[in-house]
């Protein structure tokens, strides 16, 4: 009865809208106390409370991930759902559990997957199985906090082997992994081995060194990425084996160490103690630390250093130097490479010096960059460097130069730099150029009057300025306004501050500037 009577006080609208919830709320207040809150097909259960909590991801292979999740009390079954981006929106489930363990198959290697799950009540029956795929009268939870694994990388394949010299072998294989481990052992045996100690990259070649000679190496590799749980890498590859070659015992002793000078931008100077014992010497070099496929560019009878021409400008070369016999046959018996040394030639200078003057006090200075470490700038009030010392250093190709004196004149030149062990080395001064600031804007002319002398004419004054003034320009309107004006005149600032404008309109008011 109040329910009615609250229905009539309201207006048409309210009262639309209790004829619309009455139902729901006589639903919720009848029957027993014991009638469960009823959901549509699809909806989050109101009777399981507790969502799904994946417990544990594990990347069991390149195709395989297994998840395990917590039992949910009263749960009917779960459903798991996958995806390969952290998106889950419009995803189906892969499968229906009634347990709580999950293994995915057939995945491909080193790929992130990313697992959510629900957990979920069928109103009806369960099927023999215990698990069913009919969705109809079943509700759920929302989708449980996302887990995510990345499969194991496909074990590398086409591993290769390449004695380059009686110390070093050249290791190749097929990957796609983020890295990899290489393995080595005197035996036919990776029980127990611990990787050798190699840069985390993706490369698929490496140099092992150090190696003695005529001895057989065998090798392993493993592709390797990183989880949120830590590393997990490969089974082993393949075992692939060689011989390191062997080194004469006529051949004179090896090289120790040799020494690099960066003379220019093309010159390198090898520099090497020699031995009593040795008749000559080989020289090699590349762009790369690989002494694979290399000939010598030079064979000196002589420990005198060798001065290597013809290099390329601010470009990186390494050197092994071979300490060499000749035998009774008349051939060279040589010793096994020295260690190896690089040393990067001088930047060539900057071209494409250009200035820009934005204020009195303010030049930008720009060239091309040659892809130099860095760059020193180097500047003068009269054209000549002699002498003089970097203002700036920047790795920019352009620099802004304050603080300048007005209308004065500045000469510029920039250097490239690098940086080698032994320190930096810089490029020869670039072309000189040269740019002026702006002459700084004299003072606002002040104290403007006006005398009317007739009816024609009217004289304008100012103060004067002695900011350096060369000469004013005067402005005139009918209105209050000098936008788009041009100037009527122009007076010398050594001529008076008077103005005289003639020919005018009687009876007609004129603003000046």
């Amino acid at each position: 009865m109040n329910l009615l009577f609250l229905s009539r006080t309201f207006n048409k609208f309210k009262t639309l809208l209790i004829a619309v919830f009455l139902p729901f709320f006589l639903v919720a207040c009848g029957g027993s106390s014991d009638s469960p809150t009823p959901t549509l097909p699809g909806e989050p259960s109101k009777d399981i409370i507790k969502p799904l909590k994946i417990s544990s991801i594990t990347a069991d292979s390149a195709s395989q991930i297994t998840l395990s999740w917590d039992s949910v009390s009263g749960a009917s079954y779960y459903e798991i759902y996958q995806s390969t981006q952290n998106i889950k929106t419009g995803l189906t489930a892969i499968s229906t559990q009634t347990g709580t363990t999950f293994i995915s198959t057939g995945l491909t290697a080193n790929t992130p997957y990313y697992y959510w799950g629900k957990v979920c009540k069928k109103e009806g029956s369960v099927g023999s199985t215990g698990s069913s795929t009919n969705t109809a009268g079943h509700s759920c939870t929302a989708f449980s906090t996302v887990a995510f694994k990345t499969t194991i990388p496909n074990v590398p394949t086409d591993l290769t082997l390449s004695p380059d010299s009686p110390s070093h072998i050249t290791v190749s294989w097929t990957g796609d992994a983020a890295y990899y481990e290489i393995y080595r052992n005197a035996i036919n045996s990776n029980t127990g081995l611990t990787a050798i100690p190699t840069p985390s990259t993706d490369a698929t070649t490496y140099v092992n060194t150090n190696l003695e000679q005529k001895t057989t190496y065998y090798y392993w590799v493993k592709a390797c990425n990183t989880n949120t749980s830590g590393k997990r890498c490969s089974d082993f590859s393949k075992v692939a084996s060689t011989t390191t070659l062997g080194v004469s015992a006529n051949a004179p002793p090896k090289i120790t160490a040799i020494t690099l000078s960066a003379d220019s931008i093309s010159q390198i100077t090898v520099s090497w103690t020699g031995n009593n014992q040795a008749t000559s010497y080989e020289i090699y070099r590349n762009k790369k630390d690989d002494i694979k496929g290399l000939v010598p560019i030079a064979k000196p009878t002589t420990a005198t250093p060798y001065v290597d021409t013809g290099l390329d400008a601010n470009t990186i070369y390494y050197y092994w130097v071979k300490a060499c016999k000749r035998n009774s046959e008349g051939k060279d018996d040589c010793s096994d490479f020295s260690t190896v040394s690089s040393k990067t030639t001088i930047p060539s200078p900057p071209t494409g010096l250009s200035l820009t003057a934005n204020s009195a006090s303010q030049i930008t200075v720009s060239w091309t960059d040659n892809g130099a470490h860095s760059y020193e700038i180097y500047r003068h009030t009269s054209n000549s460097n002699a002498g003089l010392e970097a203002i700036a250093t920047t790795i920019n190709a352009s620099y802004e130069d304050t603080g300048l004196t007005a209308d004065t004149r500045y000469y510029y030149w920039v250097k490239a730099c690098n940086a080698n062990t032994s320190g930096k080395r810089c490029s020869d001064f670039s072309q000189v150029a040269s740019k002026a600031t702006f002459v700084p804007p004299p003072n606002v002319p002040t104290g403007l009057s006006l005398t009317v002398d007739s009816v024609s004419q009217i004289t304008v004054r100012w103060n004067s300025d002695t900011g350096g003034t060369n000469f004013y320009e005067i402005y005139r309107n009918t209105s209050d306004n000098n936008a788009g004006l041009t100037a009527i005149g122009e007076h010398l600032a050594n001529s008076g501050d008077i103005y005289i404008d003639r020919g005018l309109i009687s009876n007609t008011t004129y603003y000046y500037w």
